[in-house]
């Protein structure tokens, strides 16, 4: 559990409660001495800086594990991550580079992904001017038994409101926590 060694932590309740339309950036943005570089709406093309940083940097940690891309990092948070299933999200300061490596020298953020507890389905449309839409839904099978699943997927995109600012993203992401004898198991795919 590395949400002792946080330097600032926003929970679930925390981010829904932000207002407008609260992509993964927007609340980034909320975080003490982090900055986003964005060239498009709702963080297309978004690299993560922290206290001055460089964007390479800095470590994205989902559940844990690094989701830097080690070629370039750039780009760092086109990800298949929503704050619709997000459980919280931890800011890790600079001491983060004793933690995860070089990689973390100006600090990490760690996206820890819902695992519901009870199963159900949720659905979220949108849309708006320029030809916004965003359309959401996710599932879960909640703790019953030693099977925890949860998956969603998106779509969402614009027209832009000027030239070259169009954008489509299309995004699925599953977990899956299995109880095993000696602890547990848990997978993360996305796309």
């Amino acid at each position: 559990n590395h949400s002792r060694a946080a330097s600032h932590l926003l929970d679930a309740r925390a981010i829904r409660g932000l207002p407008g339309q609260a992509s993964l950036q927007t609340v980034l943005r909320t975080m003490p001495g982090v900055d986003l570089r964005s060239r498009g709406e709702l963080g297309v093309q978004a690299d993560l800086s922290i206290r001055g940083s460089g964007f390479d940097q800095v470590l994205f940690l989902m559940n844990g594990v690094d989701f830097t891309d080690a070629q370039t990092g750039h780009h760092t948070l086109n990800l298949p991550l929503r704050t619709e299933g997000v459980q919280r999200l931890e800011l890790l300061g600079s001491p983060a580079a004793r933690l995860w490596g070089p990689g973390a020298f100006a600090g990490a953020v760690n996206a820890v992904t819902l695992e519901p507890e009870q199963p159900g389905l949720f659905v979220k449309l949108q849309g708006g001017m320029y030809g916004l839409y965003d359309a959401f839904a996710s599932g879960a099978t909640g703790q019953q038994g030693p099977l925890n699943l949860y998956a969603y997927t998106a779509l969402r995109g614009s027209r832009g409101f000027t030239e070259n600012t169009d954008f489509q993203h299309a995004d699925a992401f599953a977990t899956a926590r299995v109880a095993l004898p000696v602890g547990w198991l848990s997978a993360q795919c996305g796309y």
